[in-house]
């Protein structure tokens, strides 16, 4: 099955980030056909607990699915999981931002 656009929260990484999590190699996972800018490509998903986490705070957690595909150049949070984590963007090209919880005021930085 070929998969165009994710309509559950969806972040995506490389086998060697899943690896670093203790994710990868996983024996529970779906494989599955997606379509990218100029190509498409198979990925392994699993779903999992995702927590959006600054400074040992966590500011939210919900269910989304890890979507595991080599050779990946750039991993990928969907909008749909940046909406569901409560991040509100400032600046992207900055990696300035804040949760939704946050007053107006707070400006949070993203890790390289």
């Amino acid at each position: 099955m070929v998969v165009p656009e994710s309509i559950r929260p969806c972040i995506v990484v490389d086998e060697e980030i899943a690896n670093r999590l203790g994710l990868w190699p996983a024996k529970d996972y779906k494989i599955y056909r997606v379509e990218e800018a100029s190509t498409e490509s198979e990925v392994y998903v699993l779903e999992n607990i995702v927590e959006l986490v600054d400074n040992s705070e966590v500011l939210s957690s919900i269910l989304a699915d890890l979507a595991i595909q080599k050779n990946l150049r750039e991993h990928i949070i969907i909008d749909i999981t940046i909406d569901e984590l409560g991040i509100q963007v400032i600046s992207f090209s900055r990696g300035l931002w804040r949760h939704r919880s946050d007053p107006q005021d707070k400006v949070r930085r993203s890790y390289k």
